[in-house]
């Protein structure tokens, strides 16, 4: 009997603890012309997206905390594939739309924005997400491009594109990549050309890296220089033109 009993309160346990995972996809509303290519963006996130008991694409801004989400006590991953502005946005859309469902639903989440400039200014966004007072047990973490970027397109055309940081409930500081991901590695002369992003060096010193043209000897039988445009210190930048 007490065997028995016992093997009940396991199960019970067993079931209450399990943490079921919400994968959800926000697509940008604006310009309306363009919401199929950002539906095609979101389908290709939650395909990485791993263990998820729901996925779906759902609109910008979504209200989270009036869904009746399976998560519950779990947690949530959401991304975005669209346009956006600036990290004071993303702060507006985590108060707005992301903290509700924390509370509401007892649930951690991370939110991946791999639209533009949704980090532009990490330490705003790490400043608003420290000072959060969670549920007990339960966190937030966001990632999204310091620059320019190409959005989910990173898959075809590299992903040294995209120059991320993350800020997280957990950790102590902003997170910025590591500079091996990013140093001498291509930049989009289209629209990253001047940018300039923060990584960390092997020294784990602060390092920032702009997108510029160096000097190259180009191969062939007419052999002369050409740009190439690549993530790097601003010092290495040609100042000439071809």
């Amino acid at each position: 009997m007490i065997y028995i009993v016992t093997l009940l309160a396991c199960l019970f346990i067993s079931i209450n603890s399990y943490a079921a995972k919400c994968c959800f996809c926000e697509i940008g509303d604006l310009p309306a012309s363009q919401q199929s290519f950002f539906k095609m963006g979101c389908n290709m996130w939650l395909k990485t997206q791993k263990n998820c008991d729901v996925k779906a694409v759902v609109p910008q801004n979504a209200n989270y905390a009036d869904m009746n989400l399976s998560c519950r006590n779990g947690e949530m991953s959401v991304g975005y594939v669209g346009h956006w502005e600036s990290s004071y946005q993303t702060v507006n859309y985590l108060q707005r739309s992301i903290v509700p469902a924390i509370k509401n639903h007892n649930v951690s989440v991370q939110v991946n924005n791999t639209a533009c400039r949704s980090m532009s200014a990490p330490d705003d966004v790490f400043k608003f997400v420290k000072g959060l007072a969670l549920p007990t047990g339960k966190s937030l973490s966001v990632v999204g491009n310091q620059v320019l970027s190409v959005g989910k397109w990173d898959i075809l055309l590299g992903s040294s594109i995209n120059f991320i940081a993350g800020a997280s409930s957990n950790k102590d500081s902003v997170q910025y990549p590591s500079c091996k991901s990013f140093k001498d590695r291509p930049c989009m002369q289209q629209i990253q050309q001047n940018e300039s992003a923060v990584c960390i060096a092997g020294n784990k010193k602060q390092t920032q890296l702009t997108c510029c043209g160096v000097e190259e000897m180009s191969m062939g039988e007419s052999s002369q220089m050409q740009l190439k445009f690549v993530w790097t210190e601003k010092l290495n930048c040609s100042n000439r033109n071809y």
